[in-house]
């Protein structure tokens, strides 16, 4: 039974039919009975299809009067002859079946063979390239060593240079409201509810609807004459506490040079207007400050705690073709044409850089407009003030075009 049921379960698998056999013997409690094999494979219901039905069906033997006649007539040799005829015939059947399933396989092994020799061949082929570019990494990091001592030492002297001027830099906080062309709130910096009463579901709502502290109800006014004109408009306004600001709105375009809106800037211009004095004090000192930042080559910038520009030195004026108009009171990420909006750099400023001191040699390779595809190394330090909320973030850009770039991570 197990090379007949055998062979019926594997061609009734590759034909998808029934396989009938018959005069099968089988030893049954001692005897021998003939019966016959059905191989059927079920296709209804769905969930019994791919399965198969095997049922062993008995199969009538011939009558004992004629077993005792064949007996003596010799029939029981005839009816051996005639089984083992049988039986050979499903073993030929069988066989032939085995040697078409080998030359199958045998085709499909030759094949596989084929295709591990040339796989073979290209990562031996890959093998030797991977140890080429291991060699030029090696001498690629050895270079980049020196160039990374070479910019520690260059941000340890700007951060020398602004250290006197800790105190003055941690006091910098510019109040700054972003309007869209129907005069709704688009963002604003936190120092900006100072002057108008704003909170983060106000984003979306008409300026008009707000609070406001100052003793000016003509700002929004003005606010649809500079998005009418495009030009520029600057006013002194004071606070309902008595507290003086320089009031500059100015158009707020898209990178594609649509008008997006206004942005309104607030410069804080009350000691001017109470103490003459020591605002002459500052400006001295402001103009010393801004005299030692334009002597570092490499461009500066100096934001505050909510990424806000609030200084720019020479250098990046000059490499980045940009204006003071279009740079201080702007949020980092919207600078030029939004090319310092990047994901890893967001999660460094805003995520690892209030937890550390500093990050050193971020790269970033951007296009910008005007000036083309540039590679930089960014440095940035955390300068802390004296009060809670004065701390500002100096960042120190090198442009690094045409030098190596850093190896690739290993995987």
């Amino acid at each position: 039974l197990e090379v007949d049921l055998a062979a019926a379960i594997r061609l009734a698998v590759t034909g998808r039919r029934e396989i009938v056999r018959d005069n099968i013997r089988v030893q049954t409690n001692g005897a021998t009975e003939t019966i016959r094999l059905r191989v059927l494979p079920i296709e209804e219901p769905e969930n019994l299809s791919g399965l198969l039905l095997v049922m062993f069906e008995p199969m009538p033997g011939p009558p004992p009067e004629a077993t005792a006649r064949e007996a003596e007539e010799g029939g029981e040799t005839g009816t051996k002859v005639a089984y083992l005829e049988q039986e050979l015939q499903r073993t030929r059947e069988n066989l032939q079946t085995v040697v078409e399933e080998l030359e199958s396989s045998n085709e499909e092994l030759k094949s596989t063979n084929e295709e591990y020799q040339s796989a073979n061949e290209e990562l031996q082929s890959t093998n030797e390239e991977l140890e080429s570019s291991r060699e030029e990494l090696q001498s690629l990091n050895e270079e980049l060593v020196n160039v990374n001592a070479e910019l520690q030492a260059r941000v340890e002297e700007a951060a020398n240079a602004f250290e006197d001027m800790r105190h003055f830099l941690d006091s910098l906080e510019i109040p700054t409201i972003f309007l869209d062309n129907q005069m709704r709130v688009q963002r604003f910096s936190n120092s900006a509810t100072r002057i108008v009463s704003l909170i983060d579901s106000d984003v979306g709502r008409p300026i008009e609807h707000l609070h406001q502290q100052l003793e000016y109800p003509d700002m929004v006014r003005d606010a649809r004459y500079v998005a009418q004109t495009l030009r520029y408009l600057e006013k002194e306004v004071r606070t309902r506490d008595g507290r003086w600001y320089r009031m500059r709105i100015m158009p707020h375009r898209k990178p594609s040079n649509v008008l997006e809106g206004v942005v309104i800037v607030f410069f804080d211009i009350h000691v001017e207007k109470t103490a003459g004095a020591d605002l002459l004090v500052a400006k001295e000192s402001l103009g010393q400050f801004q005299a030692i930042v334009d002597t570092v080559r490499e461009p500066l910038l100096l934001l505050n705690q909510n990424l806000v520009v609030t200084m720019a030195n020479g250098s990046f004026y000059r490499a980045f073709r940009e204006e003071p108009e279009r740079t201080v009171g702007r949020h980092l990420y919207e600078l030029g044409d939004r090319q310092w909006d990047i994901p890893r750099l967001r999660a460094l400023l805003e995520e690892i850089l209030p937890e550390q001191e500093a990050f050193d040699d971020f790269e970033v390779e951007q296009e910008f407009p005007g000036i083309g595809r540039h590679r930089m190394l960014l440095n940035a330090r955390r300068l802390r003030g004296a009060e809670e909320g004065q701390e500002r973030i100096l960042l120190a850009i090198e442009d690094v075009t045409g030098r190596p770039g850093k190896p690739p991570e290993e995987p």
